[in-house]
């Protein structure tokens, strides 16, 4: 993949990235349930930025990545545990279904 600044980042780089992105992702859920909240909004937000300079970084145009960043950013106003473990697992879902298109891709 090439990056707006024209260097190539391997298949095997992409891969690595998800996968840091995925335990990322789910260290959420026990600071939501240690019930540190401004650790967590602090996190999350974190993530967002980092998500939203991948996007321009990596020209990532993928739905998927997309929905990513859309889903992730309503767990700043979430409470309800319920819906804030389903959102982080939504979120850890796609991270691991582009994880899995870079591996193949990169036929790993």
């Amino acid at each position: 993949m090439r990056t707006t600044y024209g260097r190539e980042i391997s298949n095997t780089g992409m891969v690595a990235y998800f996968e840091q992105l995925t335990g990322d992702v789910y260290k959420l859920l026990p600071i939501f349930e240690s019930q540190k909240f401004g650790e967590l909004s602090i996190c999350i937000e974190t993530l967002l930025i980092e998500l939203n300079s991948s996007k321009r970084l990596l020209m990532v145009g993928d739905v998927d990545f997309i929905k990513l960043i859309t889903t992730l950013e309503p767990l700043l106003d979430i409470n309800e545990h319920a819906k804030f473990r389903r959102q982080v697992f939504k979120c850890t879902n796609l991270c691991q279904k582009m994880l899995k298109r870079y591996m193949i891709e990169g036929g790993g």
